[in-house]
């Protein structure tokens, strides 16, 4: 197979946790839906805006937002949120002189304020501000906002694995590395080392080499393509997720926001991104869903990337082929090997192992089941043998020939009683997937199952939506018993996607991702806690007093073992962080006074007395009437 491309701006690791069958419907697993719904609202304006390529009527900060899927009703609070969280670092920046002193004294101000600890996948400015998690495209919008009227022209860079930003100093442009600390006017082939690169994630799937060569030649974009790449981004972590009409929103939305050469790149970073999603999918043998993901990303791509989709497209519908014949359903693997052979397959060998196959697969054909149907030359009469044939395999429990069969019968003539035999071996095969829980498998069935109800005269009800998360609800339970919490969240939020409304399926991801949380807590990991809690509060509200107490005992813990190393200022920051997630808490309160009292103290006990740094503690010594304060302005004058 040619060689999976990775995706841009942000790497995402594509995992199953288990191989199911693969879908027997050719294209079943499709990108969202056959339309995507237009832009509503303040979403409406910003499209509209963009128009012209520039931001006018909507300001840069409420784009960002709503790229980033804040709900609009929020984004007004939201933004002024973050413009009130990035103001301390602003003053610290307007205080400097010279242009290039500010944009520096920014950047580090921001890092010692906001921007609090990488995570490669977290591209959500509203996440930044809330809880200092940061990606570089993240980092890189934070910085665009708090450098309007610090630094000329911020703009935004991208390639197709990084972005930062590059803004005018002394009229020449100067790059802003926004993922590091001192990363303003750097050279960016001094900072950017292969070191810099693993520890970030950047391009994984590319050799070192190749992500070098990718990074020293971004592109150049206006801030609205840092707006679009949001998007971008968006999309990405929704198909991560299992939301696949989300993602075909997401990138709707950048496709309409970029313009001139960007919007060629969008088309292909949305290409590379399903095709790295179609890769992991095809490691787990999950051939079906990755072609489907393959077929989408073909809309718009181009070049070298379009080649890579439509070989990587031919080796999925092998993938399936070889499977189905290998589970004894040849019908379906001779369908997926004419999928293959319409495609323009660029590898002769591969041609001629597909035309083999495919003369392997008639002729075991013409020894199954259905070959006194084969012969039968109208289309009516074949129909009705071929359904015949579906209702002996049925009562012999071959549930996948029966399948194969009833597929086979409603192609040749779609007559009442195919369509009812196709109907009945699909519950059949739905059925079959319960045992051992092959989602994949059963989410395929349920909306193949509903096509064909809806093909009925007298439509059966189906509650569609419950019969889709009941697998990845049943799943979630039984890795829930087994332990493992990681997994149930996950097969809980691809549930949830099902049935975003039911109340109980909302207790039970909440219940898991604060049982998660707790495990992480107790192991002060009070950073990777925070995102679980929010999580589980904003599904299950009345769980807020839970998760406070949660995060306040995570942070106290890692101040205590601070404190009991000595390190004042270490206690004092876990301390402060812990506050912002339990700003009632008098115990971290008492303590943050405690160490602050002898963290001051120890200032004044060196010799000579660190005057300058006591001092600096003064107006909190006083705010919290700590006693030390005397000793301070007494020895200390």
């Amino acid at each position: 197979m040619t060689r999976l491309l990775v995706p841009g701006l942000v790497a995402l690791l594509w995992a199953s946790s288990a191989r199911p069958a693969p879908t027997a419907i050719p294209g079943a697993v499709t990108l969202g839906a056959s339309t995507v719904p237009a832009p509503q609202g303040l979403e409406a304006r910003l499209v509209a805006d963009a128009a012209d390529g520039v931001l006018g009527d909507v300001d840069f900060v409420s784009a960002a937002l709503v790229a980033s899927g804040v709900d609009e009703a929020a984004v007004a609070t939201t933004r002024a949120a973050l413009l009130e969280r990035v103001a301390p670092a602003q003053a610290r920046a307007r205080a400097a002189q010279g242009a290039r002193a500010r944009g520096a004294t920014l950047l580090r101000a921001l890092h010692d304020t906001v921007l609090r600890r990488y995570v490669e996948t977290q591209s959500r400015v509203d996440v930044v501000i809330a809880g200092g998690e940061f990606n570089c495209l993240s980092s890189a919008v934070v910085y665009a906002i708090a450098a309007d009227g610090l630094v000329d022209a911020p703009r935004g860079m991208l390639s197709l694995t990084h972005a930062f930003v590059r803004v005018d100093v002394d009229g020449r442009p100067a790059d802003v590395e926004t993922t590091t600390r001192e990363g303003f006017a750097v050279d960016r082939k001094a900072i950017v080392t292969r070191e810099f690169l693993r520890e970030r994630g950047v391009g994984d799937g590319l050799s070192d080499e190749e992500r070098l060569r990718d990074l020293q030649s971004p592109e150049e974009v206006p801030l609205l393509g840092l707006v679009a790449a949001l998007y971008s981004n968006r999309a990405v972590l929704a198909i991560r997720e299992g939301d696949l009409d989300e993602a075909a929103v997401a990138f709707d939305r950048a496709n309409r926001l970029a313009t001139g050469a960007l919007k060629t790149r969008v088309a292909n970073w949305r290409g590379a991104l399903l095709n790295n999603a179609a890769a992991g999918l095809l490691r787990d043998g999950r051939a079906a869903e990755a072609r489907g993901l393959l077929r989408s990303a073909l809309d718009g791509a181009s070049g070298s990337t379009r080649s890579t989709l439509q070989q990587n497209l031919v080796a999925a519908s092998v993938r399936l082929a070889e499977d189905a014949r290998a589970a004894g359903r040849l019908r379906e693997a001779l369908l997926h090997v004419d999928d293959a052979l319409a495609l323009d397959v660029a590898d002769a060998r591969l041609a001629a192992q597909l035309r083999g196959l495919r003369a392997e697969l008639d002729g075991r054909l013409a020894r199954g089941d259905a070959r006194r149907c084969d012969s039968i030359a109208v289309a009516a009469d074949r129909g009705r043998c071929l359904t015949a044939v579906a209702d002996d395999l049925l009562v012999a429990r071959r549930v996948d020939e029966a399948l194969d069969a009833a597929r086979a019968a409603a192609t040749a003539s779609s007559t009442q009683p195919a369509l009812a035999t196709w109907y009945n071996a699909l519950l059949a095969a739905l059925e079959a997937t319960r045992p051992t829980r092959d989602c994949v498998r059963a989410d395929a069935l349920v909306r193949e199952l509903a096509t064909v109800a809806r093909s009925l005269p007298s439509p059966p009800a189906l509650d569609e939506p419950r019969l889709l998360a009941r697998c990845h609800w049943e799943r979630a339970a039984a890795a829930v018993d087994a332990g493992d919490l990681e997994a149930a969240g996950v097969a809980f939020g691809r549930a949830a996607v099902h049935l975003p409304d039911d109340e109980g399926l909302r207790r039970n991801r909440a219940e898991v991702e604060l049982r998660r949380a707790d495990a992480l807590g107790r192991a002060g990991r009070c950073d990777e806690a925070r995102p679980l809690v929010r999580r589980g509060v904003a599904l299950r509200p009345d769980a807020a007093g839970r998760g406070e107490r949660l995060l306040e005992a995570c942070a106290n813990d890692r101040a205590l073992v601070a404190a009991r190393a000595a390190r004042w200022e270490e206690a004092a920051l876990e301390l402060r962080r812990g506050l912002v997630d339990a700003p009632g808490s008098e115990v971290l309160q008492k303590n943050l006074g405690d160490v602050i009292h002898n963290l001051v103290v120890g200032h004044l006990a060196a010799k000579p007395h660190r005057c300058d740094e006591a001092r600096q503690w003064l107006p909190e010594l006083r705010s919290r009437q700590l006693e030390v304060a005397a000793d301070v302005e007494r020895l200390c004058p």
